[in-house]
């Protein structure tokens, strides 16, 4: 017998007591995954001395403007030790030797056009700065090349008509996560 004592105790006592076919839900999930795969896999790419390896994970850094000179620098590239990928408190502009920090330096922002709500908007600027990737069974890790960052261009081109946005509505709360 089964009580509802609550939506969740319903949703694990069906769970528990729905007939379930998890062998024909696995082929039905296998042949999902496969068709992403051949539709959008592409995406996903890097080449590794020619050969085509897949992209598992990106590390993405923020970009600020340095104080002194207002030269952009890459967070990951400047402040993060690449042995323990510590985040450094302090350290020196790679252009001028300016002493740096997250509270001295102001973001870096670009204008893109966004076509889904058909005007120009201004974001946070963001750059690839690490890939891991699978190449033949075999982990790997590199810094993105031009290659990468044409592909990641090509892709920006694309996206933006793919997915499903909307202009945020004024209103008492929502002026909050914009600030």
């Amino acid at each position: 017998i089964c009580s509802d004592l609550s939506p969740i105790a319903s949703s694990i006592a069906a769970g528990y007591n729905t007939n379930f076919n998890t062998i024909e839900f696995k082929k039905k999930a296998i042949s999902i995954l496969e068709q992403l795969e051949s539709e959008l896999g592409w995406m996903f790419t890097t080449r590794i001395n020619g050969k085509v390896a897949k992209v598992n994970s990106a590390v993405w850094s923020d970009v600020f403007h340095c104080p002194s000179c207002q030269n952009e620098i890459t967070l990951w590239e400047s402040a993060v030790c690449e042995e323990t990928k510590e985040i450094f408190s302090e350290f020196k502009c790679p252009y001028c030797g300016n002493l740096c920090s997250k509270k001295n330096m102001s973001k870096a922002w670009e204008t893109i056009y966004d076509p889904i709500i058909g005007q120009t908007i201004t974001i946070n600027k963001k750059v690839p700065v690490k890939y891991y990737y699978t190449l033949n069974g075999r982990r790997g890790e590199k810094t993105p090349d031009q290659d990468d960052l044409r592909l990641i261009s090509e892709i920006s081109k694309i996206l933006p008509q793919t997915r499903l946005t909307r202009k945020l509505p004024d209103g008492y709360n929502t002026s909050q996560p914009i600030q």
